[in-house]
């Protein structure tokens, strides 16, 4: 009627009774011979411990699954996850990270206002990619840290720096990356960006549903995010296809 934990090593051993009491037996070896005098063998847990061998194979196909799963299972959750949350909720994390960004990263633009109304009308008459139930904005910021560049966030707001207008020569250059950038949108890429850069927020977002920790990473993650190229050449095929 009573039960024992394994022997793992020299660790005490718990000798449980059916009255819910316990008792820990720090003389390993001298249970394991009394138990083995009464007829009651070492468990299989112990003998595989106990073989290098097989503790070597088991890091091993441990170290290894844990490779795959980041490598394979962790972008497939992240793109389930991102797929599935609504315009809304990424809507919340987008502006709360501009909000951040504008504290941090960015400054006022010095484009003037008709140049931008320029630039906004001449992309708002190109077809746009497939958004599912988001719309893109231009947005205009000036940044150091950033250089020449643009973002794309999960609300849908695409920020142009200055810096980028500074060394386009040509407005379809422009046109031609805002366009990729509506690619990024549409495959969700900056949230899958910030599922993907934390398993925890991942399985969250996942079997919780909420959202709500990745509005404290997600400036910082967006700020120095690197698309996969994978994920590059979604935006083209997304801004091609449009």
């Amino acid at each position: 009627a009573m039960q024992f934990t394994d022997a793992l090593g020299t660790t005490p051993r718990i000798a449980r009774f059916p009255d819910g009491a316990s008792c820990e037996i720090a003389d390993v070896a001298g249970l394991t011979a009394l138990l083995e005098s009464n007829g009651i063998a070492t468990s299989r847990v112990t003998h595989y411990t106990e073989a290098r061998r097989w503790v070597a194979v088991g890091a091993v196909v441990l170290i290894a699954s844990l490779l795959l799963a980041y490598r394979y299972g962790v972008p497939v959750a992240a793109e389930m996850v991102a797929n599935r949350l609504p315009p809304r909720a990424l809507k919340n994390i987008g502006d709360q990270a501009l909000a951040t960004l504008d504290q941090l990263v960015f400054s006022p633009t010095e484009i003037s206002p008709e140049r931008q109304a320029e630039i906004v009308a001449a992309f708002t008459q190109l077809r746009q990619p497939q958004l599912h139930g988001q719309s893109v904005k231009v947005l205009f910021r000036k940044s150091d840290v950033v250089g020449a560049n643009a973002m794309a966030l999960p609300s849908g707001d695409v920020i142009v720096t200055d810096g980028l207008l500074g060394i386009l020569k040509d407005d379809r250059e422009l046109l031609g990356v805002l366009l990729h950038e509506s690619g990024h949108v549409a495959r969700r890429h900056s949230m899958k960006l910030l599922l993907e850069d934390s398993v925890v927020q991942l399985f969250l977002a996942w079997y919780v549903g909420d959202v709500n920790t990745l509005t404290v990473t997600a400036p910082t993650t967006l700020a120095r995010a690197k698309y996969s190229r994978e994920f590059e050449q979604e935006a083209d095929d997304e801004a091609a296809a449009a």
